[in-house]
């Protein structure tokens, strides 16, 4: 059992096998969330992805250059919870 060095509540089981060296609780802590985006790089045989891991201002900053460069290029896009899709990529939908 560890306590939270701001509020002194119990830090949760869950949250110490998560991050062992956490020293504050979930409420205390000054850390956000982060979000991420899978990135594809090369050609061909030499294609990889990279997962970016960001801070929220990091990715609307991202997301907002993605869809910049999206107009310029005059390729349509389709927002989908917090992702990018060319239209060309979603699937046919019967109705």
């Amino acid at each position: 059992m560890k306590n939270c060095i701001k509020c002194k509540t119990e830090i949760p089981e869950r949250r110490l096998m998560a991050l062992p060296h956490t020293v504050t609780c979930v409420n205390c802590s000054t850390t956000g969330a982060y979000k991420s985006v899978t990135i594809t790089c090369g050609e061909g045989e030499d294609t990889w992805q990279e997962t970016k891991i960001m801070s929220e201002s990091e990715y609307n900053l991202y997301m907002k250059i993605e869809k910049k460069v999206a107009e310029m290029n005059g390729i349509p896009i389709v927002s989908n919870f917090d992702r990018i899709f060319l239209e060309d990529d979603l699937p046919d939908i019967e109705e």
